[in-house]
Order: C-alpha cells, then structure tokens, then sequence
C-alpha cells in the first residue's frame, strides 16, 4: 500500500481491498467526504454476500454480519437507525488525503493486519475524524469455507494483539469480550470437569447458551441453525486464540 501510494502524485487516495466490489458512485462520494478538513479518514458500509452457494457460505456471509459475529462494527450495518455521516472508530479501507499519509508516516509495515484500524487510530490521535458515510458502499465477498473463516479471524486476532502492544490506548472496548471468550471457555470447562457443581456446569453451559442463540436468531433469518452455531463458534475463537497467540509473542500465522 505504501508503495503504491508512493508511486502517485495523487491528493487523494482511495483504498479497497479484494473480495469486494465498489458501488458505482464510491469514489465520488469518497473524495466529497475527506474534502471536509475536519475528516482524516472516510470510509462507507459493507453488504456482505455468501462466498459459495453453499448452507455453510450462507451462514457465514449472515454471521459476519450480524452482531454476535460483527461485535457492533457499524460499518457492517448499514441498515441499523443512524445518521447519513457519523463519527466512528474505524472504517474498512477509506479515503484520505495524502498529506495525512506523509504525515503519519505511511501504513505500519510490521502489521500484515489491522494496518488501517491503526492508520485510523494515528489520525484520530492527530485530532482529526474518522468518519462512517453510508453512502460509501461496498458489496463485500465473506470467505466460502469454515476453514478459511478460522484463517480470517485467527489473522486478525493474532495482528490486533501485535497492534495493541505499540499502544494499548488503541483497544476498543467491543474488542475485549472476544479476547476473553477463549480463556472462559478453557477455565469454566476445566472447572466443571474438575469440581463438578451446578455453579460451575452453568458458567461452562453460559458461553454455548449465547452460541444456541445466536444461531437460533440467524435461523430465523434463514441461516442453516448448524452451520450458523459453527460459523460463530469460529469467529469467536479464532480471533481469541490469534490475539493470544499475538499478545504472547507466538509466530504469526499463515495467510
């Protein structure tokens, strides 16, 4: 990304990433809204489709979306009640002016993730806004197998924890129940296994409970119940098990 920015005089720059495809109107509305000199960073919303024709690819383009599977990124719901333009920690990709790059120093080359959450969390330090405009939009391909989805959010928990040990300050608060969801589930299972009682057989069932219903609400919502249970169990604990792995000093993992 550097590079290529590098390689343009342009005062604008516009990012987008694979697996997604631009509206026809996301550049025209990109560079009005960091015309703004208020705005460091402006980026829009996502709508999230299946990578394969399959129960599984369906789950997981509906659980990546929901709530449960999203942890709240507003940028991930664009239907949600709010304003046109808001205020907001991050947003996927966006839209800068070149000037902030250079003065932020580019993307942090030692991230292979989260580079633009904490190109974001820099210009927001320099006191300017970043800014969610839903009519910035995306079509955005979700991965097609569980397997690839455990890549995913393996990946990004392991370079959120290489992210947050530069600066702490940069941690959200929607970030910490999905960093603890692996350490409770290890400690309520050893827990009822080890002692037993009905205090520690509901804290290990607690955690499966919140999974039964989020299924059971992306059922409803035409997800295969199965695969939507699976697809959010993975979500949850591979991004713990990566920020982990990170926050430990582990290897990082393969793409």
């Amino acid at each position: 990304m550097n590079a290529g920015i590098a390689a343009t005089s342009a005062e604008v720059i516009v990012r987008l990433d694979g697996h997604c495809v631009p509206d026809p109107d996301y550049l025209e509305h990109s560079v009005r809204a960091v015309s703004d000199a208020r705005v460091g960073v402006a980026g829009g919303g996502w709508r999230v489709s299946p990578g394969a024709s399959t129960a599984v690819g369906r789950a997981i383009a509906l659980v990546v979306s929901h709530p449960l599977g999203s942890g709240g990124a507003r940028y991930r719901h664009l239907d949600a009640a709010g304003p046109v333009s808001q205020r907001v920690e991050t947003v996927p990709f966006g839209a800068f002016r070149r000037i902030l790059w250079e003065q932020l120093g580019g993307f942090d080359e030692s991230l292979s993730a989260n580079q633009d959450f904490d190109f974001n969390y820099r210009a927001r330090a320099q006191g300017l806004d970043v800014v969610l405009d839903r009519r910035i939009s995306a079509s955005y391909v979700a991965r097609p197998t569980l397997s690839a989805l455990w890549r995913q959010y393996h990946r990004y928990g392991f370079w959120k924890a290489r992210m947050l040990r530069k600066d702490p300050r940069a941690v959200h608060w929607r970030q910490v129940p999905p960093a603890l969801v692996l350490p409770w589930a290890l400690l309520t299972i050893t827990l009822a296994v080890a002692w037993p009682s009905p205090l520690t057989v509901a804290a290990a069932a607690l955690y499966p409970a919140v999974l039964l219903a989020g299924a059971a609400h992306l059922a409803a919502r035409g997800a295969d119940g199965p695969a939507a249970f699976a697809a959010l169990a993975i979500v949850h604990l591979g991004w713990s098990a990566g920020f982990w792995l990170g926050a430990f000093g582990g290897r990082p993992p393969r793409r």
